[in-house]
């Protein structure tokens, strides 16, 4: 009789694991575009660690935020394998990202609002493709900046401040997140100890960037000022969806969140207030096209969350009768659960198992050879698992086509143009390139995989 209470009381907690648990078990390996390059940079980190050569750490990692990579090391130097920090990592950060979720709004806003956000979590289509693009660095420091605003409502300040300096080491725009809510916190409480851990959180970051990699933060700061706002010319938004799509993926819960910043409006607790104005600025910042503001859409879809859950709390409560609310739960429970698995299992997947086995069996091809990417689809795959040089359309470094030599390449298909390269050349190309090639000059490796003399 306990553990039937226990569950009944705990049912959405744990439909949203189960949820969360089957993304991660169907797509296992095959995560979004990112993948790899984080594996890539993995692997550099795991060589480095083996040959004991640890000044190759940094080497490996220096043009990114050290937090999650200062952790990887930490991880593969215990022993634990590159796949496992891959996937497993990724998995769990995203369920600790939802729980974190859950005990914020379960503070401020009781258990079963929480339970109900921590659902809408699970079945949030915008969080589910932040799992698709493999965007590891947001979904990790988010964790932290949940955290950091949590203790800025508890006033512990130097416990918020080295949360956001935490989250700020793994991305920066998660710092940028929880600069959102110092804001909106100082404008409703007018603390200076607020406007003294901001600067101590922008203090501490910029030092330790400026020791690590200076030329991190300079960049940054660059790309925000020339790539930010409407007005710029070069502004530039992340590869994610845009506003528009947001709102096609989440009005179920876009209403309850509504309905619940009314009534937090009405009740002008401290808390509402914050998470109300973070919502305003953010979606301030994603209108008028700040630098990486499709972004900004997860860091949006966060606070929604939260005011989704306690509207959708308050809404059920206002059912008296007792059958009729549990009719309507269930029925609301099942229809989100069975879209966001029809989601899962209908959206097609970055690489087929197939064509990242091909990939991988170039470990075992020739030391000193270059492969080639045509289709820019499978350029990070190949970056991360062919465990060779490769040349793929203006990323990586190694390319030295132009985006006019490129496009001349796919027309014509000269492979003529490729004497560029060091020979042989493993060219990984879909059907759609790989049609204007020269056959006879070309050896079949796999279905997606030619070698060129």
């Amino acid at each position: 009789m306990a553990v039937y209470l226990w569950v009944k009381n705990n049912i959405f907690f744990l439909l949203s694991f189960g949820i969360i648990f089957s993304v991660f078990l169907i797509r296992g390996q095959y995560l979004g575009y990112d993948t790899g390059i984080y594996r890539h940079n993995f692997i550099l980190i795991s060589d480095a660690i083996n040959n004991g050569h640890f000044g190759g750490i940094f080497d490996a990692i220096k043009s990114e935020p050290p937090g999650l990579y200062g952790i990887v090391a930490v991880l593969l130097y215990a022993g634990i394998s590159v796949d496992n920090i891959l996937v497993a990592g990724f998995g769990l950060s995203f369920l600790f990202l939802g729980i974190s979720l859950y005990f914020f709004v379960k503070n401020i806003f009781g258990k079963k609002s929480a339970s109900l956000t921590f659902f809408l979590f699970a079945t949030s289509i915008i969080q589910l493709e932040s799992h698709f693009f493999m965007l590891f660095k947001s979904v990790f420091s988010l964790i932290f900046g949940i955290w950091a605003l949590y203790f800025l409502i508890k006033n512990k300040y130097l416990l918020s401040s080295l949360f956001a300096v935490l989250a700020g080491l793994i991305h920066p725009l998660a710092f940028m997140f929880f600069i959102f809510g110092l804001l909106a916190y100082y404008i409703i409480i007018r603390d200076k100890r607020i406007i003294l851990a901001g600067l101590m959180c922008l203090a501490s970051l910029a030092l330790i960037y400026n020791i690590y990699n200076h030329e991190l933060i300079i960049g940054l700061l660059s790309n925000t000022i020339n790539h930010s706002f409407v007005f710029s010319p070069n502004y530039y938004g992340g590869k994610f969806y845009g506003l528009s799509d947001y709102f096609l993926f989440a009005p179920h819960y876009i209403v309850f969140a509504i309905y619940g910043a009314t009534i937090l409006k009405k009740k002008k607790s401290k808390e509402g207030q914050l998470l109300i104005g973070m919502a305003l600025i953010i979606l301030s910042l994603i209108l008028f096209k700040f630098y990486f503001y499709n972004r900004l859409i997860i860091y949006l879809d966060i606070i929604v969350l939260m005011l989704a859950g306690l509207g959708l709390e308050n809404m059920a409560s206002r059912f008296d009768k007792k059958t009729l609310k549990i009719v309507l739960s269930g029925a609301f429970t099942t229809l989100l659960t069975v879209m966001i698995l029809f989601y899962l299992f209908s959206r097609k997947q970055e690489i087929i198992s197939t064509e990242l086995e091909e990939i991988k069996s170039l470990c075992s091809v020739e030391q000193n050879v270059s492969v080639f990417i045509t289709e820019p689809r499978l350029a990070p795959w190949a970056y991360g698992y062919s465990c060779r040089e490769v040349i793929a359309p203006n990323i990586f470094g190694n390319d030295k086509f132009s985006t006019d030599d490129w496009n001349k390449f796919w027309e014509s298909g000269d492979l003529g143009m490729l004497s560029i390269y060091k020979k042989p050349i493993y060219i990984v190309a879909g059907k759609e390139y790989a049609k204007n090639f020269n056959r006879e000059r070309l050896a079949q490796y796999g279905n997606i995989i030619y070698r060129l003399e």
